[in-house]
């Protein structure tokens, strides 16, 4: 089942000087709907799917809305028990990450280009 954000909905007025001296308005609507992520099918790895959910699933409803996403900006998940990060490149905020003490063979940071710490010490 798809789950859309409600339209942001904003009117605008921006005051124009017509050639009578006079303001008038001209409202400006910026609408936007953008999918939520559902967690459980965007986050292959148990314990890297509840570590999201614990940390990142403000309202707890199952899905990572745009503003949860966006606020992504550090993960610290040292010996939770995790196998991989799939999904990990969702979080294009993202500038730290520590996952040291799992269980992580290969990692992809395509998306992550804001990351300026990467710890991945101690996995297997």
């Amino acid at each position: 089942m798809k789950r859309f954000m409600k339209a942001i909905a904003s009117t605008i007025c921006v005051g124009i000087l017509s050639g009578s001296g006079l303001f008038s308005t001209i409202p400006i609507v910026l609408a936007d709907s953008v999918e939520d992520v559902e967690i459980e099918m965007t986050f292959a790895d148990p314990a890297f799917r509840d570590y999201i959910s614990e940390n990142f699933d403000i309202n707890e409803d199952g899905y990572l809305s745009q503003s949860e996403i966006n606020n992504v900006t550090s993960i610290d998940a040292n010996g939770v028990g995790i196998d991989n990060l799939d999904g990990i490149g969702l979080f294009t905020n993202l500038n730290y990450l520590s996952c040291s003490q799992n269980y992580i063979s290969s990692i992809d940071l395509c998306n992550n280009l804001k990351l300026t710490y990467l710890n991945l010490s101690f996995n297997e």
